[in-house]
């Protein structure tokens, strides 16, 4: 029962920050058009909240090798088809909506992912646990690639930070 009032709260504080945030965008900015595209984005994420929430997490892990894989590809298209904004290529332009960054759905893919290779893991050696980290440090390079050359340097740190924490509360 205290798991599913601690979820209520945290849905009560998210729905709390966007209502501070629309009002103080609405505010300051000029372009009602941000705000009204804000507030969508806000709508969608809540969206996604409600059905992850409604969704078992063993499900999702069932999926992880996918979504991994159409990640690593929205990451490949971004170089082809993105937007180049400030000598970055790190934006999909969505007619109506606004820009979409794979390599922000990357971090969650790799979290995932890594979930997924630790969870496994059934090894006792450290020749096992030496496999472990070369699998996660191959998964975490993949999308690093394709993110350094849009180029993003500062999400790829965040990416090896992921695994690397990843990897050091799991013991290795």
């Amino acid at each position: 029962m205290d798991t599913i009032k601690n979820k209520n709260n945290i849905i009560y504080s998210l729905i709390i920050f966007s209502i501070i945030s629309i009002l103080a965008i609405s505010s300051t900015s000029v372009n009602k058009d941000f705000v009204l595209r804000q507030f969508l984005w806000y709508i969608i994420g809540f969206i996604i909240i409600f059905l992850l929430r409604k969704t078992n997490i063993r499900k999702i892990l069932k999926h992880t090798l996918i979504i991994y894989i159409i990640t690593n590809l929205l990451l490949l298209l971004l170089l082809i088809f993105g937007k180049e904004i400030n000598g970055s290529k790190s934006w999909f332009l969505i007619p109506g909506i606004g820009s979409l960054q794979p390599s922000e759905f990357a971090k969650i893919t790799l979290i995932l992912t890594n979930i997924w290779i630790i969870k496994n893991h059934k090894g006792k050696t450290f020749f096992d646990d030496f496999k472990l980290f070369l699998k996660v440090m191959l998964i975490t390079l993949i999308p690093s690639i394709l993110t350094f050359l849009e180029p993003d340097t500062g999400m790829v740190i965040i990416y090896f930070l992921i695994s690397f924490t990843m990897l050091f509360l799991y013991g290795i």
